[in-house]
This record gives C-alpha cells, structure tokens and sequence, in this order.
C-alpha cells in the first residue's frame, strides 16, 4: 500500500482473491469512503489518492455488512452469465489439431447434451459450480480420437460427480445417444474403449495368481485386487496423475471404501514421484502444510523469484486426507482451503515476511468422505471449481467375495498349520461368501441412524480377516471346519457385537451370525463358545510381558483358549503383582469383569492397537486397562490433571508419549478420560495422532531435527526409505496404544465422536455400560462372602447358621438390585452401584464390628459372672464346712469358757493360798540365803582342795588311764573313787565297764 500511495501518477488496483471477512474488511470503511483514509494499528495513517483502487474477489458475502457493500460497486457473474460454448471453444484451441475436428463435432453432439442432463438431474456428489463440472467433462477428453472412447470419457468426465444412480443412468443415456452397444448392459459403467480392438469392452475380475503372506504383513501396504469397481475409480483419476494431464483433483467415496488403498496403489505406480501425506483434522491448517513442504521440498531461487522443488525426486504429490475436515472459522472460512485455492489459481503464496514463493512440480491430490456428519464441513464452490472430482463406492458383494477369498487363503494356509490342505479355493470361496454375508446383513441391520458409532465398512471385514493369523486353528478341536468356525464367529462377535449398545441388538447379532454358519456350514461351532475367551495369555506363546523396546507382531500377538475359570485365575495373579508395583486392585473377578480384560486385551496385543471404551462410571475400564498394561509390561501414560492445566501441558505430554514410542521404541499406552479434555482442542490433537502418528504443528523443525537423528540407524536397518519424520510417525502408529474412556450418557459423546472421525475409525469401539442382571446379583454376594470370610473359618453352630440363611441372603442380593433398577431413571451408574453397595458394606461391617466387640463384651461379663458365681458356690461350700466347725468350736470354747469361769473361781481361792505359800516361801528364801552363806564359806574351804584334786588329775598320764582300763577288776580305791564320780554325775551305773 505504501508503495502505491507513493506513485499518485500510476493507477493501482489491489485485488482481494479470497473470502469476506468483517474483522478485516470493516477496517477498510474508511479507506472506500470519501476520506480514503487507513489507519494502521500502530497508529499509523496512509491517506489513498483516486489513483488506487480496491476489487474484491469472492463467492459470497453474507458476512460483509452493508457498510461495506454500500461503498463498492458490484458486478454479479452468474451461472446464467457464463457462456460454456465460449468455454469448449477456448479449450478445443489447446487440443492437437489431428483431433479437433472430431472433438468438435463431438462435443456439439453429445457434451451439451450430457452436460444439460447431468445439470437437470442436479444430483451431485460434491457441490460445485457450472464452470467446475464443464472442466470436469473436459478433463478427460484431451486427445480422444474415436467415438467410442469419447463416450466413455464423456460417463467418466461429467459422471464423475454423480451419485451412483445417477451415473448409471447417465451412461445408459450417453451410449444409447451415441448408438453404442455396452458389453454387459446391466453394468453400463464397467465399460471402457480398448484402443488395441477399437471397441468397447467390459471390466472383469483379474484374480490374483496367489497371494504370499508376506504381501499380507502391512495393513497399510495391502495387495489390490482387480476388481471392476478397482479398475474403473483407477482409470477415472489415473489420467489426472500423468506427466500429460496433471491436475489437482479429489477422490470422493464413503468411509472405508477403499480411497486411500486406491491412491496409494495409483501412487506407487507414478516414476519419479514422492507423496507427502497430510492427515487432516478439526485444526488442520495452512501452516501444518508449509511444514511438511519444508519437510519434503528445497528451497530454490531463481531468476523468476524463490519456488518450492521437491527434495529427492522429480515431482510430488501433495495428498490431504480428509480435506473437508479442518474446522472453519466463526465466518465459514477455512484457511486450508483458502490457502489451497491461493496455490493452485496462483501456483503459489506468500510466506509469513510476505514474499511470493512459488510451487514447481508439486501437484496436489486430496480425498474426502462423503456424508453430512458433524465435524466434515462443506467446501466452498469456489475451491470445487478448480479441482477436478471423482467419485467412488462400496464394491458389490460379488467382489468383495472375491477380495477376501484371495486374503484367506495365505490366512487360513498360515493359521491351519499341518492342516492347511482345508484351505482350497472351494472352502475360502464358502467362507468368504459367509464372511461377506454376516457383514451386509449387520450393515442393513444396524445403522449410523441408529448410533453413530454403528459404522461398519470392508475395512472390518479386512479386520477379520488377518486378525484369523492370531489364532492357532489347528489345535484342540479334532474337526477342523468346526475350529475355523469359531474363531471366524468369535472374531465376529469382538468386531461387530461388541459396539452394540442394547441387548436386543446383541440378540440380533447373534441370530444372523448363527443363522448364516448354520445355513452355511450346518455346524453348531457357536454353542461351544459359551465359556470361551481367546486371549494372549492362553497362546502357547507370545503372551508374556514384553521387554523394553521389543516391538509386536505384525497382526499381534498370537490369541489362546481359556476358560472362564482358568481366565479368572491368570488375572487374580496379574492382579496381585499389579498390587506389588502399583496399588492394591479392589477387584471382583465375575463374568463381566473377565470377558472386559480379555477384549481389551486382544485389542492392546496388536500394534497401534488403540480403544474407544464407552461407557458409564465403575464399569470396570480403568482397572481393566492398567492390569492389562502392566500384564503386558507396557508403560502407562496418563495426564495429571490440575487447575493450571493448559494446551502447553497437553502438548509436553503428547511429545513424551511420541518420543517413549517413536524414539525408544516402547509399547505405550495413552490413557485419556473424559474429565481430562478439559478444552475442546485435545481430543482434535489426539484425532490426528490416531489418523497419521503425529500431531501437525506439535514439533518445531528445530525441534524435530536433534531428535529424528538417532533414527537414522533403525531406519536404515528397517529398509525404510523417505524422510525421517515419516519413519518417526510409523512406528508411533506401531507403538502407541491410546486408550479413550468416555461415558457414553454425556451430552457431547456422539459430537465429539462424529468431529473426529478416528476416534471410530482408528479404535476399536468397545461398548462397555453396565453388567447383566446376574453379576449385579452375584456382586453383593462376593462383597458380603469377602466381608464375612474370616466367619467361614469358624465352624459349628455359626457355619449352619450362615447355610440357613442363604435364601435371606439372595433376597437381599435382589433386593440392592431393584433399589438401583428405581433409579436409573435417575441416572444411576455402576460406580453408584458398587458406591451403595461399599457403603451397605461399610455400615454393615463397622455394626458387625461393633456387635461383635459388644457381644465379646457381654461375653466376658458373662464369663466373670459364672467365675463369680463359680467362686460364690466355693466360698459357700467352705462356709458350710467352716460352720460346722465354728459351731465345734464354740461349744469347745463355751466349755473352755466354763472352765475357764470355773478356774477363775479356783484362782481366786488359789490366790489366797499363794499369798500364803508366797509368805513361806519368801521365809524359805530367807533360809537358803543364809544356808547359801554358810555353804559357801564351806566351799571356799573346800576349794583348794578341789583345785589340787583337779591338778592332781591332769597330771595323770593316758599310758596309766590305759593301765587301768585294761585291768579286769579295779581296784577298790579306784572303784569307790569312780563309783562318787559317776553318782555326783547322777550316773547310778557303777559297774566296772560304766567306769571304763
């Protein structure tokens, strides 16, 4: 603008190519009005001369206000204004002039013709405008030299955005206009000129010689098989992708149809071509495709400005996958789509410092799916216009026969083992058509009208047929047909039955799957399924915990026979060294919980392998999801939600997950529930990681570049070849596992499903909202058995109380049932119900407790009462026996105390007399005093003599002692002697031997 403004002397024109939007041209008011006056957000002000003038270019202008279009002129083309003969003219110059003539001729006799059919019919596939379907019909006409490959580049060109009706009913017009016979008249469209015979032919089946299993290794590299429908959608585009006639173009067909699997083959066909593959979603935007042209293309001046150039080959192919995606903005403009109609009218654009960059050999393909779900968005007419348009549909049940009898034959050759020899043409054939048979009718049944969620397309039946390489048929049933069966019908069950949402949909899943085996086969395989689960842990290997790095299985890990009972058992000890690691797992194993375990598990054993569990809280998912992880040895990832959680958070937390599965290569798992998509942009963010492994604009390239470097090896050892982001996006696909937990009952479920397509597209939908009425029964029961299991310890009495009261115990089991039944209107869940019954459980293990401790109260009050008592008896008894004896005693004691009167009365009579005896004695005291005087006078006489005497006799010698005592007889001095001694001892004994 300052440049124009700067030259008042030169005339200006400012063209705006492109949508109205308010918040920028209401900034312009003032420069169309009279003041031609912009003011600049800095302040600044640019005054406009009459030397510059302003045209808007656009389609539509319901969101300018009528400020703006008041101060413009305006010229309106129309559809009526636009003369398609000045069109075909300015296209017939182009033409080489060996076919002009003819071209001409043949465009005034059938192209208006077919051109005022197809505008009357107005049964587009993909709205577009007059100019876009003209342009369509000439896109295949460019050197056409005889009629007949005219007329069916005529069907091909103006009927390739028909919806299938219409197209056939178009050929049928176009052939019967120019004469021609068609080859199968009830296939119009399955014609196509054969320039070696010069006549019109007929597609027909090309069946493979044999399929290898190596071809069947890849899902995203499968085999096509050349089916009519195949041939006919590769020859509609395959002329827009020659070096000759290159144009941009979208394939356009319904979900699962086969687009990509076409393109890709359609690709891989082109010489010197890379693709580059953006994946689109609700946030898809221009700047995630300049970066992934920067990843692919060189930078390149010149002297005709910088352009963009394809790295490593000559041309590329620039692929949008789901281009109705990307989620316009408040004013209905879609930048993706604004930005590729700026490339492709302009073949170029400018760059974030507003410099024209160009394109060169890049050529831009897309595909959509067509439908008017939530999340796909209408592309403008105006983009349409210059893109051509080809549309696809589902194969005819012939040819899908054909196709997935061709898979099974390496499938069923590989899984039968020693008994492949079943596998012929004739039995793949039958059970293809049984296969095929199953499908279409649970298609017609079971519709999108009904659930959104109800999508089934061939690319299940893909599904079902290589996931049959998991099972080993050859083992455990003696008849093999019957072992095929119920693998064929158990895997149909965990791919069809397990989205069902009612029982009575299940009900009718199961007739048509029994009706058709039984039509079929004649076999009765499904009533031997009633207690079957197929998991990895039943395999005779594979199903162990998976180390560090290790990568799976192409088709998974390899699926067992269990039991229920021995199933029960595998996951009580998971359980247990999930406590040891983890937590302690609160977990009831009935039925439910069991048959949960083991669908998430087939489904978390296969690469990429990723759940959309729906369903209500406390079904069982969570726990069923961690156990199966940890089982696995896989590292479990889940946002920590907190209050300042934000977009920032979300995207550390994708880059880690990435780098754990992309980088180090281990199985991860993502697990993300409801509560944890707390803005509307995570779940577009996981959308893409499911849809393409990565997640656009997530890396910057300074990012990307240290860490896609220690790839360089795997890569190479891996034999993958292109850039190094798109091997880092492959093993993500490879290694990661996302696991979604939505509650089926919220408001935004089916809206956030349908905006992002993947979520049904790339997960295994597992519809898990509740429990039969038997385990609800069946779980208060285990809650009271775990509360009184210490009680069955005890024997007796209280073991005969419990049996006797089993029928008041069912009845209160049915009786929690019927209070949760009242109120699911009320939105009662699982969660509630295990709530309720924890509560009845806590109540009545805390009353429990507290009777119990009363009882042993009173117990052991009892207990001293009868010791108390014991001892009351005692202490009577001895009472007894004390009286008895008291009263002994007190008569001995009243006689004593008689006596005792008795003798006081005697004792005061001897009192008396003793006084008397006391006088007497006190005169005899007096006396023997003064006898004792005297005596002792006497013995102080005598006492020298006896002191002599004892001197005497110590001087006596034992020699004479002996003497004596050896004599017979004593002498009678000596005898006297010893006879006074012996009497002063008071021994009377005076004999001889006394003596001695």
């Amino acid at each position: 603008m300052l440049a124009v403004v700067c030259v008042p002397e030169v005339s200006s024109w400012i063209i705006c190519d492109g949508d109205i939007d308010p918040e920028w041209i209401e900034s312009l008011n003032s420069v169309l009005d009279d003041n031609r006056l912009l003011t600049m957000p800095s302040g600044e002000r640019i005054q406009f001369g009459p030397n510059v003038n302003f045209v808007f270019e656009t389609h539509d202008l319901s969101c300018a206000s009528p400020a703006t279009i008041s101060r413009m002129g305006m010229i309106f083309l129309s559809d009526e204004d636009t003369d398609v003969s000045a069109l075909v003219k300015s296209w017939l110059k182009g033409q080489p002039d060996e076919c002009r003539s003819n071209l001409e001729n043949w465009m005034g006799d059938y192209f208006h013709r077919g051109l005022d059919w197809v505008l009357k019919q107005n049964d587009l596939v993909v709205e577009t405008s007059l100019v876009g379907t003209v342009l369509n019909g000439l896109s295949h006409l460019s050197g056409v030299t005889e009629r007949g490959q005219f007329v069916v580049s005529l069907i091909r060109g103006l009927g390739g955005n028909l919806n299938l009706k219409s197209r056939q009913d178009f050929a049928k017009e176009v052939l019967v206009w120019a004469r021609e016979s068609p080859p199968d008249p009830r296939k119009p469209l399955d014609t196509y000129y054969d320039p070696e015979s010069g006549r019109l032919c007929v597609y027909t089946l090309e069946r493979p010689d044999g399929l290898s299993l190596e071809e069947l290794t890849h899902t995203h590299t499968l085999p096509v098989i050349q089916t009519p429908d195949m041939q006919r959608g590769l020859h509609c585009f395959s002329h827009w992708l020659s070096s000759q006639h290159r144009q941009p173009f979208i394939l356009v067909g319904p979900e699962g149809c086969g687009k990509g699997m076409l393109l890709r083959y359609a690709f891989s066909r082109l010489r010197s071509t890379q693709v580059a593959v953006v994946h689109c979603s609700a946030q898809t935007s221009s700047r995630h495709v300049l970066q992934k042209l920067s990843q692919t293309c060189l930078l390149l001046s010149s002297n005709t400005g910088r352009a963009y150039r394809p790295k490593h080959c000559e041309n590329l192919v620039l692929y949008l996958k789901d281009i109705n995606l990307p989620r316009p903005d408040k004013w209905g403009t879609s930048n993706l789509i604004a930005f590729l109609q700026q490339v492709l009218t302009y073949h170029g654009f400018y760059d974030e410092n507003l410099d024209w960059v160009g394109l060169e050999n890049v050529q831009v393909v897309a595909s959509m799916s067509t439908g008017g779900a939530v999340g796909r968005h209408t592309l403008t007419s105006r983009f349409t216009s210059i893109v051509r348009i080809c549309t696809i549909d589902y194969p005819d049940r012939e040819q899908l026969q054909t196709i997935y009898s061709a898979y099974l034959q390496p499938v069923l050759q590989r899984s039968l083992g020693s008994q492949a020899a079943w596998a012929s043409t004739g039995k793949t054939h039958q059970l293809a058509g049984s296969l095929v048979q199953v499908y279409e009718q649970v298609k017609a049944k079971f519709t999108v009208d009904d659930h959104s969620h109800y999508l089934f397309t061939p690319c299940v039946l893909t599904q079902w047929v290589l996931s049959l390489l998991r099972y080993d048929m050859s083992a455990g049933n003696c008849n093999i047909t019957d072992s095929v069966l119920e693998v064929v019908a158990y895997e149909a069950k965990r791919l069809f039955r397990d989205r069902l949402v009612s029982s009575k949909d299940i009900h009718s899943f199961d007739n048509i799957l029994s009706s058709v085996i039984r039509g079929d086969w004649g076999s009765d395989a499904l009533d031997n399924m009633t207690d079957g689960f197929y998991v990895t842990w039943g395999a005779s290997e594979g199903g162990g915990v998976m180390a560090p790095g290790q990568s799976l299985p192409p088709h998974g890990k390899s699926l067992g026979r269990l039991d229920f009972a021995d199933l029960r058992q595998v996951i009580h000890k998971g359980a247990v060294l999930y406590g040891r690691d983890n937590r302690e797992l609160d977990l009831l194993l009935f039925w439910e919980v069991c048959h949960f375990v083991s669908r998430v598990d087939r489904v978390l054993s296969r690469p990429g392998g990723s759940l959309l569990l729906a369903g209500r809280s406390g079904v069982g998912r969570r726990t069923a999801t961690c156990l199966v992880s940890h089982m696995h040895g896989y590292t479990l990832y889940t946002p920590k939600i907190s209050r300042g959680y934000s977009l920032k958070h979300f995207n550390n937390d994708l880059k880690n997950v990435m780098q754990l599965a992309g980088l180090e290569g281990q199985q991860v798992v993502l697990l993300l529930e409801d509560y944890q998509f707390v803005h509307p942009a995570f779940l577009e963010m996981v959308n893409s990681l499911l849809s393409s492994g990565e997640v656009p604009g997530l890396y910057s390239p300074e990012e990307l570049e240290p860490l896609l470097s220690s790839l360089k090896d795997p890569a190479s050892q891996d034999g993958f070849t292109g850039p190094l982001f798109n091997y880092f996006a492959y093993r993500i696909q490879q290694n990661l596992h996302i696991v979604l937990i939505m509650d089926c009952t919220n408001s935004n479920f089916t809206i956030s499903c349908e905006s992002n397509p993947a979520l049904y597209r790339r997960c295994s939908v597992q519809w898990m909202d509740g429990w039969s009425e038997s385990s609800m029964k069946k779980i208060p029961e285990m809650l009271l058995a775990k509360v009184e299991g210490e009680g069955e310890k005890s024997g007796g009495e209280k073991g005969h109380k419990r049996k006797g009261s089993a029928s008041g115990q069912g009845d209160l089991c049915r009786s929690f049932l019927m209070i949760h039944e009242s109120c699911r209107e009320y939105g009662a869940t699982p969660s509630q119900y295990m709530a309720f019954l924890h509560v009845y459980t806590s109540i009545y293990s805390s009353k429990q407790s507290q009777l119990t401790l009363r009882q042993q109260h009173l117990q052991a009050g009892v207990f001293k009462l009868n010791e108390a008592k014991a001892l009351v008896d005692e202490l009577k008894r001895r009472a007894a026996e004390q009286s008895t004896l008291l009263r002994t005693k007190q008569q001995e004691a009243d006689s004593a105390l008689q006596e005792i009167t008795t003798s006081m009365q005697n004792a005061s009579d001897q009192k008396t007399e003793m006084e008397k005896i006391k006088g007497k004695i006190a005169q005899e005291v007096s006396k023997c005093e003064e006898r004792k005087g005297k005596i002792d006078d006497e013995l102080r006489e005598v006492q020298p003599l006896v002191d002599e005497a004892k001197r005497a006799v110590g001087n006596i010698k034992p020699e004479s002692l002996s003497e004596i005592r050896s004599l017979r007889m004593p002498p009678d001095v000596i005898r006297d002697i010893l006879e006074g001694v012996l009497r002063l001892m008071g021994i009377f004994d005076t004999s001889w031997v006394s003596m001695k």
